[in-house]
């Protein structure tokens, strides 16, 4: 049987990496065992890329529960990200206290366990109409037929965003997600980034003009009303907030359910539990 070692560089002594580079498609399909070997051997490196690394679970809590840290710098710099353009350092997850204590408290209502529950038999018809949608079939693209619709039916309904221009955000925010890592993007990719970024923010924009006077209990006219309010949100920061809970919302839950599938096909004795 092989070893988690026979995955990894002959010798990771010589590679700055220490066989868990990110850029390498061998790693992004299997990173399980370079990772083992990661927490083992190097549990805090820092990259050649100039960013530091935390791999073992009990550093990571440490990390983020006991020690006083930020996603930005105690300059205020916001590293990774473009700060020349104003809408991505706007958004929540890109802010420190008390920034973001201001703009989680605006949405923090719709993500309690009581309120996500309550959404629970709206997803169920959700995914039960896809599965039957694709029954006939017998057999199904996990991504386009289940792990997409599903979770971006229900961020629109729980933003406010119209279901009928689906088909046209998912491909925007598709690419403005590249744009996290957009100092690692070449300048083709990074012009496409951009260009879907400008696409969604006037989107947004429309929608939100057209939404004034006529608010509802959806997310986005909540933000709108904090927003009208004059003292909590400012126009930029409304844009910068209903732009990337749209992202937040949908995006990475197609990569859980996706990986999810995946994970559980590959280890069928765990999916016989799970049945």
């Amino acid at each position: 049987m092989a070893t988690p070692e026979t995955h990894l560089a002959p010798s990771t002594d010589s590679d700055p990496w220490h066989g868990a580079n990110v850029f390498d498609p061998a790693f992004r399909d299997d990173p399980y065992p370079a990772l083992r070997h990661l927490r083992e051997n190097h549990p805090v490196d820092l990259t050649p890329v100039g960013i530091w690394r935390v791999s073992r679970y009990a550093d990571v809590t440490r990390l983020l529960y006991d020690v006083p840290t930020g996603v930005r710098t105690t300059s205020g710099y916001l590293p990774g990200v473009d700060e020349s353009l104003e809408g991505p350092r706007n958004f929540m997850l890109q802010q420190d206290p008390p920034t973001h204590t201001r703009l989680r408290k605006l949405v923090s209502s719709a993500f309690t366990p009581r309120a996500i529950k309550a959404l629970k038999p709206r997803i169920q018809a959700i995914t039960d109409a896809c599965l039957d949608k694709v029954a006939a079939r017998g057999e199904i693209d996990v991504i386009a037929d289940l792990a997409l619709p599903v979770p971006s039916t229900m961020i629109c309904e729980m933003i406010g965003v119209p279901l009928e221009d689906r088909e046209r955000f998912t491909v925007w925010t598709a690419k403005t997600t590249h744009a996290l890592a957009s100092r690692f993007l070449p300048p083709e990719m990074l012009a496409e980034t951009q260009a879907a970024a400008m696409q969604l923010a006037n989107y947004f924009q429309e929608l939100i003009d057209s939404r004034r006077g006529h608010l509802g209990d959806d997310l986005l006219s909540t933000l709108m009303r904090a927003e009208e309010a004059g003292d909590r949100l400012s126009p930029l920061e409304l844009l910068s907030q209903a732009i990337g809970l749209l992202i937040a919302g949908f995006e990475t839950t197609i990569g859980l359910i996706g990986n999810g599938v995946r994970a559980l096909l590959q280890h069928p004795a765990e999916l016989a539990v799970l049945r």
